[in-house]
């Protein structure tokens, strides 16, 4: 019972770790000398086309340092059949000799360094996790002498399963994660402030430019959602919201966008609005989203990237200087002003870009610039700002 009870209280914290991040060190520990060895450790081997790429993530008993040498210069652990040519199964341990030729690995470059200091060839491993690209085991080593089969095969029981639910949650983290980050970046490659809203109507993920622009002057953006200064354009505005989050929970009239304005006590021109729901999801409880809004500033001048420029239609500095002011609306006298070059030679520079680019007008010039890859926001660099989509809403 006392060893039922061991196993139970350290499944327990297995699933909680990847939940909280906790360390795997001190539970590899404890697994270790439950079944009886002395050293373990956590590889995640990941497949590529041609080759495997082993990588020692925790370590117990040993240095972690030498383990991830051994991974990633002999790929110790990269291997996923027994010698029998049958696939690993998660959760079973498989003892040493069963996987590979014990008089093969003592041929091995690494055998003195590495396996005979840790009693490897007498030791086990287990499959926790198998996916297209990526496998993940623990190993064990250094048999302790007292460590009987018979209790070996009792925490076996109680605790493999554990393992390899806790290990699978900790992959699907992971790949929420990766998901996550993707959102991020993605967002910010939008060239004007977009906003995603929850179906409560708060803010799931903003872009950096929403994040910038949207501070004030008529239409401002807190964790609680959008809110227009004027009471009717901020009644129309709510009732915007709650129509395109009904529409994604399939809710009332056939989803469309949504638009209007909201006008700016600065005097500029109002901003435009869109709201558009996101597609119905089976998800019926907890936080999710619900609407993207998109947000134009006709104010707003569109900022183009110099080297991308260059890079896009093959311009000199100076030229494409004279490009993005032309995307901008400036005549050639304003360039000129503004670049400190006569007007004789921004035309100069406006023929052969005319002459780069197989356009004839400014008008046609500035099409193409702003249908190009040469507007928008900087490709690398994001900023997460306060924009936590995971976060509870009533925490912030």
């Amino acid at each position: 019972m006392d060893l039922e009870r061991a196993c139970a209280a350290l499944a327990g914290r297995f699933y909680d770790s990847v939940l909280t991040e906790e360390p795997a060190a001190p539970l590899l520990d404890e697994i270790t000398a439950l079944l009886g060895f002395e050293v373990g450790s956590i590889v995640s081997v990941r497949h590529a086309q041609r080759a495997e790429e082993a990588r020692c993530v925790s370590a117990s008993g040993i240095d972690i340092d030498a383990c991830r040498r051994a991974e990633s210069q002999h790929k110790v652990s990269a291997g996923r059949l027994l010698r029998d040519g049958s696939p690993m199964q998660p959760g079973r341990l498989q003892h040493r000799d069963t996987l590979v030729d014990l008089d093969l690995l003592r041929r091995q470059p690494y055998f003195q360094e590495f396996v005979v200091p840790n009693r490897i060839e007498e030791g086990a491993k287990m499959l926790l996790y198998r996916g297209q690209d990526q496998s993940i085991f623990v190993n064990f080593a250094r048999p302790r002498s007292h460590a009987g089969e018979g209790q070996r095969e009792q925490v076996l029981r109680l605790m493999a399963p554990h393992m390899v639910r806790s290990t699978l949650i900790h992959v699907k983290l992971e790949q929420a994660e990766s998901l996550r980050r993707l959102c991020w970046e993605s967002a910010n490659l939008c060239p004007y402030p977009m906003v995603v809203l929850d179906n409560q109507g708060q803010v799931f993920l903003a872009n950096e430019l929403a994040e910038t622009v949207l501070s004030g002057d008529g239409l401002s953006l807190r964790r609680t959602g959008f809110r227009a200064d004027l009471a009717p354009e901020n009644q129309r505005l709510q009732h915007a919201v709650h129509e395109v989050i009904a529409a994604s929970e399939g809710v009332g009239r056939t989803p469309c966008p949504n638009a209007l304005l909201v006008s700016r006590p600065s005097g500029k021109r109002p901003y435009s609005l869109v709201l558009m729901p996101l597609s119905p999801e089976r998800q019926t409880m907890g936080r999710r989203p619900a609407a993207v809004a998109l947000v134009f500033d006709p104010e707003a001048s569109q900022t183009a990237s110099v080297s991308r420029c260059r890079e896009v239609f093959g311009l000199t500095r100076a030229e494409a200087e004279v490009a993005i002011g032309v995307m901008q609306g400036q005549s050639p006298e304003q360039i000129a002003a503004t670049q400190d070059r006569s007007p004789t030679t921004v035309r100069n520079l406006l023929k052969r870009v005319f002459q780069k680019t197989d356009v004839n007008r400014q008008n046609e010039l500035a099409h193409l610039m702003l249908s190009s890859p040469v507007v928008g926001p900087g490709l690398p660099g994001l900023s997460r700002a306060n924009w936590d989509p995971y976060r509870d809403s009533d925490s912030a």
